[in-house]
C-alpha cells in the first residue's frame, strides 16, 4: 500500500467521481484528491471509500454503498 501524502480525510482512500462537477473539471478534482493523498478510480468497487456524485451521476454508484464509507 502506498504511503498517504497528508493527514487529510481522504489520504490513503479510494475516491470515485461520477456525474457533473460544478466547481471544477474532473481533471482538477482528480489532481486535488491525489494531492491530498487519495487514489482516484474510474469506477466503484468494493475498494471504494468515497463516491463524489454530482448531477447526472450514474445510478449504479449506489450498489456497493454497504461497503463504502458515507461522505
Amino acid at each position: 500500500m502506498r504511503k498517504p501524502k497528508s493527514n487529510s480525510a481522504v489520504a490513503g482512500k479510494t475516491v470515485v467521481f461520477t456525474g457533473s462537477l460544478e466547481q471544477m473539471t474532473r481533471d482538477e478534482a482528480k489532481a486535488k484528491a491525489e494531492r491530498l493523498g487519495a487514489k482516484v478510480s474510474g469506477s466503484v468497487s468494493k475498494k471504494t471509500d468515497y463516491v463524489v456524485a454530482g448531477p447526472g451521476a450514474a445510478r449504479n454508484w449506489r450498489k456497493p454503498r454497504s461497503t463504502a464509507s458515507p461522505c
